[in-house]
């Protein structure tokens, strides 16, 4: 007999193999667990005794399982509903994951209801989802008979050991993670036409019950689709394809043509200023955590000086109100990242002075006194010039509203990932940051990954409220994501993530992401050139940070 502790204190006791379903069953709402920092399904076998938290919708981890399995009910329907069409999962969209139906294929109403009658009727018939175990010779052989390429090489270059697969309605899968222990704990969802595609919609993060508005965007989605035909370019859409350009030699090509998809971006991006030059003379880049934002700002720099454009750049950080002054969050804990934390009114001032042609000086914040002095740099904007501001409110109209729209140029970039595991199973562009800046923070600034991976939460909660819901303002979108680049970073964050301990909470989220990234093959990192975004990471870059 095992003793299993609950959150509540309670404990129940079980025999050793039992599934944990048997314990945790009785409660419809319950989608998967936590055994000892570990997120299991509820097909998870005890075999000895343990703490487990079990999940709900409402929890992060149960969340992802709630998508993950829909995700699985929908590529089961696909199935039946588009027989012979290749249905590809992409990014995140309107609060739901975007779907493609091969290359060729526009959805129409007609097709949407179908697919959406087949999902419901799985999910009514409340199929229990097992996990089957199969050897590797025989999860290709099942994949190859189904015409599942892409699952064939990313099976036959990374496994060793039996795989684990879920079936239903003869159709087989293996998600990157637990699933819901049956297909009715799944039951809300909507499908809604996003042309040349879908979208699959997930229920409020907070209250299940509740479907969010989907946001308008489109200017995000034409970025996602530029990025496609990038993909297109490299022949390279998922990770087994990029498996087998290492493996075939042909890496460093993928590198140089990938990076020279950036630069001509960033080419075109300074002759969109270079054309404004006359009336947009402020730059504003803005973006989450770990998007590349000062590599991009420099390589722009350069940019603009082939076209005879001398850039000046400043820091929002010296704008800083004195740190009695930073207002806190909920928490009682300084919050940097409001709005209210910088000068703004000083701010537009020099923005104003600056656009007149005076001469302003900038003021420096002195980070370990908590202190500003009007004593910075002395700068004045000539004829030729331009003045790039890096920061994370650079879209928030709230942060210039003195300053007239005609005189600003704004750019959001960030790490959108096209890159999918397979058709079935996405890459969440949070993942693609979040790798970064772990080997970053692990190489360059002592945080060991325990603690990247503790803040990355608050991290979260001040994009989704300074960044996200400005991102629609910008002029330009620049993606900064490399198809090639997990592959370089993957020996780096693994080194720093098998550092995490098992008796920590982020060890279930270090596990996760530890078995990620052991679907890719490593690249060679010398094949970066020193001026790639990427360098801001995995160090070696011209540039002088």
């Amino acid at each position: 007999m095992i003793k299993v502790k609950l959150p509540d204190g309670s404990e129940k006791t079980a025999l050793s193999g039992s599934p944990l379903g048997d314990l945790l069953s009785s409660d419809p709402e319950v989608l998967g667990a936590m055994v000892d920092h570990l997120v299991v399904g509820l097909d998870y076998r005890l075999v000895r005794s343990a703490n487990v938290i079990p999940l709900r919708y409402a929890d992060k981890e149960g969340n992802e399982i709630y998508r993950r399995t829909l995700s699985f009910i929908l590529a089961a329907a696909a199935m039946k509903v588009f027989p012979g069409e290749r249905v590809v999962i992409g990014h995140s969209l309107a609060n739901g994951y975007y779907y493609e139906v091969d290359d060729r294929y526009t959805i129409s109403d007609v097709d949407l209801n179908r697919l959406e009658l087949r999902m419901r009727e799985l999910i009514n018939a409340d199929i229990k989802l097992n996990k089957y175990f199969v050897s590797v010779e025989d999860a290709i052989k099942r994949f190859s008979d189904l015409g599942r390429k892409e699952k064939v090489n990313l099976l036959k270059r990374n496994y060793e050991h039996d795989i684990s697969f879920y079936e239903i309605d003869g159709f087989i899968d293996i998600p990157f993670g637990p699933l819901a222990p049956s297909t009715s704990r799944v039951g809300k969802f909507e499908l809604v036409t996003y042309q040349p595609g879908f979208v699959l919609r997930f229920p409020d993060k907070r209250d299940i019950t509740r479907m969010p508005i989907a946001s308008d965007q489109t200017r995000l989605f034409a970025v996602y689709h530029e990025s496609k035909k990038w993909s297109q370019i490299l022949g390279i859409q998922n990770v087994g394809d990029l498996n087998e350009v290492i493996a075939k030699k042909q890496f460093r090509e993928c590198v140089q043509v990938a990076e020279a998809l950036h630069e001509k971006k960033l080419a075109s991006i300074a002759d969109m200023i270079t054309e404004r030059i006359d009336k947009s003379r402020l730059i504003f880049i803005a973006g989450p955590s770990s998007s590349g934002k000062t590599t991009f700002a420099k390589r722009l720099g350069v940019h603009l000086r082939v076209n005879g454009i001398r850039p000046i750049s400043i820091g929002m950080d010296d704008y800083f109100v004195n740190r009695d002054e930073t207002p806190k969050d909920d928490k009682g804990e300084f919050d940097f990242e409001s709005l209210k934390a910088l000068k703004v009114e000083l701010f537009n001032e020099h923005l104003l002075r600056l656009l007149a042609g005076e001469e302003v000086t900038i003021p420096r914040f002195d980070f370990k006194l908590g202190i500003g002095f009007l004593d910075g740099a002395k700068i004045k904007l000539e004829k030729n010039q331009v003045l790039i501001v890096e920061g994370i409110h650079g879209l928030n109209p709230s942060l210039t509203p003195r300053i007239p729209l005609k005189n600003k140029f704004r750019i959001y970039i960030s790490a959108l990932t096209q890159l999918t595991i397979d058709d079935c199973n996405r890459i969440p562009t949070t993942d693609t940051r979040l790798i970064r800046r772990i080997v970053r923070d692990h190489q360059f600034r002592g945080y060991s990954a325990c603690e990247t991976l503790k803040r990355w939460p608050l991290v979260i909660r001040g994009e989704k409220r300074n960044i996200f819901p400005y991102q629609e303002e910008a002029d330009v979108i620049f993606n900064t994501a490399l198809l090639y680049e997990l592959a370089v970073l993957k020996p780096c964050a693994r080194r720093a993530l098998e550092e995490v301990p098992p008796d920590q909470f982020q060890f279930s989220e270090a596990q996760r992401m530890l078995d990620f990234l052991h679907l890719f093959i490593e690249g060679d990192s010398r094949a970066v050139p020193p001026t790639s975004i990427l360098r801001e990471f995995i160090g070696g870059s011209s540039f002088s940070y």
